[in-house]
């Protein structure tokens, strides 16, 4: 029993600290539960938008480009649920617009906007779908090379032949990885 007493007069004596370590301990317990729900959360969500997206089971580069036949005759193959053809072009992107300071850059282009198969392309803001002589950035990509909508970049091909194109709004495809994370390659779609 005296030993009890002890413990309690320790505790009344140094309140201050006593109170100090309950809080540490309820701050350190509410922290772990925190994290504990934001990773669920996170996962949930993940899982939910990576479904949402209609992710592709495999990819196909082909060399020279394929027409809309080849497409439809691997869309009706057995064991394929559904196909899709798109187009890719390395480029470069002027980060300067004087064409002194290139990027990496990959332009993709799908047929049609409204009807995506696969590894869907969601619109955030500006003109969708673009036309001629316009992109849109994916939404990393844009803070990345510092453009908005509405400002015109310099792109050049692999043969030296430069172009000038409107940013005309901003989508977000989750299939592609962020520039920072990808060694600075950066994304647009026209």
């Amino acid at each position: 029993m005296t030993r009890w007493i002890k413990v309690y007069r320790d505790l009344w004596i140094n309140r201050s600290r006593t109170i100090l370590i309950i809080l540490s301990i309820a701050v350190g317990v509410f922290a772990i539960g925190l994290i504990g729900m934001s990773q669920l959360a996170l996962l949930i969500s993940l899982d939910e938008q990576y479904a949402a997206m209609r992710p592709a089971d495999a990819i196909l580069l082909t060399e020279p480009m394929l027409d809309e036949d080849f497409v439809e005759g691997i869309r009706n193959m057995h064991g394929v649920d559904e196909a899709e053809g798109r187009r890719y072009l390395f480029l470069r992107i002027s980060l300067d617009g004087k064409g002194e300071t290139w990027r990496d850059l990959t332009l993709y282009a799908l047929h049609d906007y409204e009807n995506q198969r696969l590894l869907l392309v969601q619109q955030q803001d500006g003109v969708y779908p673009p036309e001629k002589g316009q992109v849109l950035l994916e939404r990393a990509s844009m803070t990345y090379i510092g453009a908005e909508p509405g400002d015109q970049i310099l792109v050049k091909t692999s043969d030296g032949r430069q172009f000038h194109l409107d940013v005309t709004g901003r989508v977000h495809d989750l299939y592609r990885i962020p520039p920072v994370l990808e060694a600075g390659y950066t994304d647009m779609w026209t």
